[in-house]
Protein backbone atom coordinates (compact mmCIF):
# COMPACT_ATOMS: atom_id res chain seq x y z
CA UNK A 1 0.00 0.00 0.00
CA UNK A 2 0.89 3.69 -0.73
CA UNK A 3 3.17 5.61 1.60
CA UNK A 4 2.27 3.27 4.51
CA UNK A 5 5.29 1.39 6.61
CA UNK A 6 3.56 -1.98 7.63
CA UNK A 7 5.43 -4.77 10.80
CA UNK A 8 3.41 -7.60 12.01
CA UNK A 9 4.76 -9.20 14.83
CA UNK A 10 2.82 -12.59 15.54
CA UNK A 11 -0.92 -11.29 15.97
CA UNK A 12 -0.27 -7.41 16.29
CA UNK A 13 -0.54 -5.82 13.17
CA UNK A 14 1.47 -2.04 12.86
CA UNK A 15 0.31 0.37 10.17
CA UNK A 16 2.46 3.68 10.34
CA UNK A 17 2.10 7.09 8.43
CA UNK A 18 -1.17 6.01 7.00
CA UNK A 19 -1.48 8.80 4.52
CA UNK A 20 -4.96 9.88 2.08
CA UNK A 21 -3.36 9.08 -0.83
CA UNK A 22 -4.81 6.30 -3.48
CA UNK A 23 -2.82 3.75 -4.96
CA UNK A 24 -1.24 5.98 -7.38
CA UNK A 25 0.66 7.93 -4.36
CA UNK A 26 -2.16 10.76 -5.62
CA UNK A 27 -3.54 13.00 -2.66
CA UNK A 28 -7.36 12.27 -2.16
CA UNK A 29 -8.52 15.38 -2.11
CA UNK A 30 -7.00 18.60 -1.28
CA UNK A 31 -8.70 21.36 1.11
CA UNK A 32 -9.77 24.44 -0.97
CA UNK A 33 -7.57 27.31 0.89
CA UNK A 34 -9.96 30.17 1.59
CA UNK A 35 -12.75 27.79 2.77
CA UNK A 36 -10.60 25.04 4.92
CA UNK A 37 -14.01 23.74 6.80
CA UNK A 38 -16.52 24.19 4.76
CA UNK A 39 -15.18 21.35 2.45
CA UNK A 40 -15.38 17.57 2.52
CA UNK A 41 -12.06 17.44 1.94
CA UNK A 42 -11.42 15.93 5.32
CA UNK A 43 -13.84 13.23 5.22
CA UNK A 44 -12.12 11.90 1.80
CA UNK A 45 -8.70 11.88 3.07
CA UNK A 46 -9.97 10.39 6.47
CA UNK A 47 -12.06 7.89 4.24
CA UNK A 48 -8.94 7.22 2.10
CA UNK A 49 -6.52 5.81 4.97
CA UNK A 50 -9.30 3.88 6.44
CA UNK A 51 -9.61 2.34 2.89
CA UNK A 52 -5.94 2.20 2.58
CA UNK A 53 -5.55 0.06 6.31
CA UNK A 54 -8.40 -1.99 5.58
CA UNK A 55 -6.64 -3.23 2.99
CA UNK A 56 -3.84 -3.67 4.52
CA UNK A 57 -5.65 -5.54 6.97
CA UNK A 58 -7.40 -8.05 4.59
CA UNK A 59 -3.72 -8.41 3.03
CA UNK A 60 -3.05 -9.55 6.86
CA UNK A 61 -5.45 -12.01 6.76
CA UNK A 62 -8.27 -9.83 8.92
CA UNK A 63 -10.25 -6.63 8.61
CA UNK A 64 -10.32 -3.19 9.63
CA UNK A 65 -12.74 -3.97 12.56
CA UNK A 66 -9.07 -5.75 13.71
CA UNK A 67 -7.73 -2.24 14.66
CA UNK A 68 -7.46 -2.20 18.37
CA UNK A 69 -5.87 1.38 18.66
CA UNK A 70 -4.91 4.52 16.66
CA UNK A 71 -3.05 7.71 16.82
CA UNK A 72 -4.16 10.58 14.43
CA UNK A 73 -2.77 13.58 13.80
CA UNK A 74 -4.45 16.54 12.38
CA UNK A 75 -2.59 20.05 11.17
CA UNK A 76 -5.66 21.34 12.39
CA UNK A 77 -7.72 19.94 15.39
CA UNK A 78 -10.78 22.05 13.87
CA UNK A 79 -10.89 19.10 11.36
CA UNK A 80 -12.14 16.77 13.58
CA UNK A 81 -15.82 16.36 13.64
CA UNK A 82 -15.83 16.10 10.06
CA UNK A 83 -13.35 13.34 10.15
CA UNK A 84 -15.36 11.72 12.63
CA UNK A 85 -18.39 10.56 9.90
CA UNK A 86 -16.04 8.23 7.85
CA UNK A 87 -14.68 7.22 11.69
CA UNK A 88 -18.14 6.34 12.55
CA UNK A 89 -19.19 4.90 9.45
CA UNK A 90 -16.31 2.03 9.18
CA UNK A 91 -16.53 1.02 13.35
CA UNK A 92 -19.96 2.14 14.85
CA UNK A 93 -20.22 2.48 18.35
CA UNK A 94 -17.15 0.26 18.75
CA UNK A 95 -14.26 2.07 17.70
CA UNK A 96 -10.25 1.55 18.45
CA UNK A 97 -9.19 3.09 21.87
CA UNK A 98 -8.21 6.44 20.18
CA UNK A 99 -5.58 9.37 20.46
CA UNK A 100 -5.93 12.81 18.61
CA UNK A 101 -3.34 15.24 18.09
CA UNK A 102 -2.91 18.40 16.54
CA UNK A 103 0.99 18.60 15.23
CA UNK A 104 2.28 21.51 12.91
CA UNK A 105 1.82 20.13 9.19
CA UNK A 106 4.61 18.03 8.03
CA UNK A 107 5.09 18.00 4.88
CA UNK A 108 5.14 14.27 3.90
CA UNK A 109 2.46 15.05 1.32
CA UNK A 110 1.55 18.90 0.84
CA UNK A 111 -1.89 19.70 1.19
CA UNK A 112 -2.64 16.17 3.80
CA UNK A 113 -4.20 17.23 6.70
CA UNK A 114 -4.41 14.16 8.83
CA UNK A 115 -1.78 11.42 9.06
CA UNK A 116 -2.99 8.05 11.48
CA UNK A 117 -0.64 5.40 12.83
CA UNK A 118 -3.17 2.17 13.68
CA UNK A 119 -2.64 -1.09 15.66
CA UNK A 120 -4.32 -4.48 14.59
CA UNK A 121 -4.74 -7.45 16.24
CA UNK A 122 -5.24 -10.19 14.04
CA UNK A 123 -5.46 -13.91 15.67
Amino acid sequence: MVANSTTVSGPLLFLSTGLPLTAKGQLVKRVHSELPFTSDAIRAQTEQILINAGAICQAAGGDIIDLVRSHVLFSDLRDFPLATQPWKSVFGDQPPAATFVEVPPVGLVPGARITMDLWGYIP
